[in-house]
């Protein structure tokens, strides 16, 4: 009976977590979609829904004070991130075109970047809540940062095989740039907002500003990409996140705040 307990808890929790996380975003968007609000209030609402759905479970299930969300150094986390994220998605991109993987097309100045905002900010705040705020701390709790690491990651990974033009490989990649790093990110802060920009970050300068796909998505943006060598560099159709380069650029990334977590002492372990 013991065991049941120590093994059941924790899960029970992230259900639980994830459910007043997700199910009050999929109410909300349904109900915004029906009023015909558009595509980028969409996402913002969605998002402060979710963002307040992780609070209020927090406070009245977990019973404690919402440290992912403290706003001391909250500012300068969010920046950090986002700079960090343009930064490393450049790095990838202009790797992936030196290497003869993907083509440039030309700029356009008008282009509509209401979906690329909209998706990065969905993206950045609901997957944060999801995957670091709940499974990845929860897990953490239970069984250590490191386990917690490779078996959120893993399911980082997993949940992709969804998207258009999604691979096997496509989905370890993922789990291995993504799944790695975004949990570092939290590691390092104990906080959610360092995670926030960076996944921000990515996925505009990606779609809104490369018009890149993202994940199997096209969205568009300032410029057009396309992918012009093997898939193993390129990405093909799911985007440069199935690239092996973006495997080496983002691993590194995820070792350094790996490193800045264990220099803060902030590693927890497993207490069998």
């Amino acid at each position: 009976m013991g065991l049941c307990r120590g093994l059941g808890m924790p899960l029970v929790r992230i259900v639980l977590g994830l459910a007043a996380v997700l199910v009050p975003v999929v109410v909300a968007d349904m109900g915004l979609n029906r009023l015909g609000v558009g595509f980028l209030m969409r996402c913002l609402v969605t998002s402060a829904v979710a963002a307040l759905g992780y609070v209020a479970f927090v406070v009245l299930v977990e019973r404690r004070r919402v440290v992912e969300f403290a706003l001391a150094g909250a500012l300068g986390e969010l920046c950090a991130g986002l700079v960090l994220g343009a930064v490393v998605y450049t790095l990838v991109i202009g790797s992936i075109w030196l290497a003869g993987g993907v083509g440039f097309g030309g700029w356009s100045v008008g282009a509509d970047l209401t979906y690329a905002v909209g998706m990065a900010v969905f993206a950045a705040v609901v997957e944060e809540v999801a995957a670091r705020g709940l499974v990845f701390r929860i897990l953490e709790g239970w069984l250590g940062s490191w386990v917690a690491l490779a078996v959120s990651a893993a399911l980082f990974g997993a949940v992709h095989l969804v998207n258009p033009g999604a691979t096997l490989f496509a989905a370890v990649a993922v789990a291995l740039e993504a799944g790695v790093m975004l949990a570092a990110a939290f590691m390092v802060t104990r906080r959610l907002f360092l995670a926030m920009g960076l996944h921000f970050a990515w996925n505009f300068v990606q779609a809104g500003v490369f018009g890149g796909p993202v994940s199997g998505v096209e969205v568009g943006g300032l410029m057009a990409t396309s992918a012009t060598g093997p898939e193993w560099i390129s990405g093909g159709a799911f985007g440069a996140e199935a690239s092996v380069l973006a495997v080496i650029w983002c691993g590194v990334l995820g070792a350094v705040l790996i490193r800045q977590a264990v220099r803060r002492g902030r590693v927890i372990r497993w207490a069998a």
